[in-house]
């Protein structure tokens, strides 16, 4: 029997905009995603699996820090003989050897074979298990079209076969609202194979039975708030049985604080774990100046949250008649022009910044 660990998505970088910086200058979130990613290391080397697989986008920085911390987080699957499998994304390109070339342990892993950076194709062959991988990089959708097909053609039809990929697939949903994108890739292209372990979304998901998205291991922003960030386990006997397990990671928790909330004094003074918080006022100008933002967010901190933000939806007064434009500014009234033409609520900040551009 094999088994085998899967993290996506890291993207390691230090100037997350919902973290604090502590007094080495390392803000919090990255050091809440490097605590995931060490409870990946260990849950690994506890279950003494065959390789360790991260699919894509490990970087979006290129640091000393950044370096370090990578390879002190991965140091010990290195020390425990754990093969590590790095498939480039599209944030690494090529880059990954480069980025981490200066350090010396990286060189040494990679010349035993204890760490594999895959920027081109790749097929693993497990004879027990009758079972082959074939390792897919960031590359274009139609390239991956084509890769697909020859590999097919060229398969041992006695093996089950694993894809991994870094890469975006059609019927894969983003954000909050579930949204969609034209990744020119769907599941029918992958209907050759028995299970597809994926990176590149960040909202972990199963497509179907046989197609999972691994995912980001933690929030980044509030349109991921509800999502359950994880990791994938696998086990593969001698009769090519799979068993995926998901594993899933600890995060603070993301919340949207509402003013006109008729609990919002309650919300505001209950006990949090380190959440981060915004709260949306919501009224005129006027009413939005009588919110003492200093004593709220003194408040949330003093009771557990890490951050606090605020976001101010103004209300304007309403103009009866569009003729009936006395007493208002020129400014005010393309705001009141574009709340009545853009339904999107999202857009319409958008559009009243560009129209006010042309006022000057």
């Amino acid at each position: 029997m094999k088994s085998f660990t899967f993290i996506a998505d890291l993207h390691l970088h230090n100037s997350y905009p919902y973290g604090n910086y502590n007094e080495e200058g390392i803000n919090s979130r990255l050091l809440d995603i490097v605590k995931n990613l060490k409870y990946f290391v260990d849950f690994s080397i506890k279950k003494a699996v065959s390789g360790v697989y991260i699919l894509g986008d490990i970087f979006d920085g290129d640091s000393k820090l950044l370096r370090r911390i990578f390879m002190e987080s991965i140091l010990p699957l290195i020390t425990n003989n754990i093969p590590i499998i790095i498939l480039t994304g599209n944030h690494d390109g090529d880059g990954v050897n480069f980025v981490m070339d200066d350090i010396g342990l990286f060189c040494k892993a990679t010349k035993q074979g204890r760490l594999i950076v895959q920027n081109k194709n790749k097929i693993f062959d497990f004879e027990n298990e009758k079972t082959s991988f074939l390792l897919i990089p960031w590359q274009l959708k139609s390239d991956i079209k084509k890769d697909l097909e020859v590999y097919k053609q060229r398969a041992n039809k006695d093996y089950k076969h694993i894809l991994l990929l870094h890469a975006g697939i059609d019927e894969a949903v983003m954000g909050f609202n579930n949204n969609k994108s034209d990744f020119k890739l769907n599941k029918s292209d992958f209907n050759f194979f028995d299970m597809v372990i994926g990176g590149h979304i960040h909202k972990p998901q199963d497509i179907d039975n046989k197609i999972h998205i691994v995912g980001s291991p933690a929030v980044i922003d509030f349109d991921e708030r509800d999502e359950k960030k994880r990791f994938l386990y696998l086990e593969i006997n001698n009769e090519s049985k799979f068993k995926l397990e998901e594993h899933f990671f600890e995060d603070r928790k993301f919340e949207y604080i509402y003013g006109n909330d008729e609990n919002f004094s309650d919300i505001i003074n209950k006990k949090r774990n380190g959440d981060i918080v915004r709260i949306i006022l919501e009224g005129t100008r006027t009413k939005l100046a009588s919110y003492d933002k200093n004593r709220l967010s003194e408040l949330l901190l003093t009771n557990g949250a890490s951050k606090v933000l605020f976001k101010d939806n103004i209300i304007k007064e309403k103009i009866e008649n569009d003729k009936d434009l006395c007493g208002y500014t020129t400014e005010q009234l393309v705001e009141y022009w574009i709340s009545g033409k853009i339904e999107d609520e999202s857009k319409r900040k958008e559009y009243t910044e560009y129209g006010k551009v042309f006022l000057v």
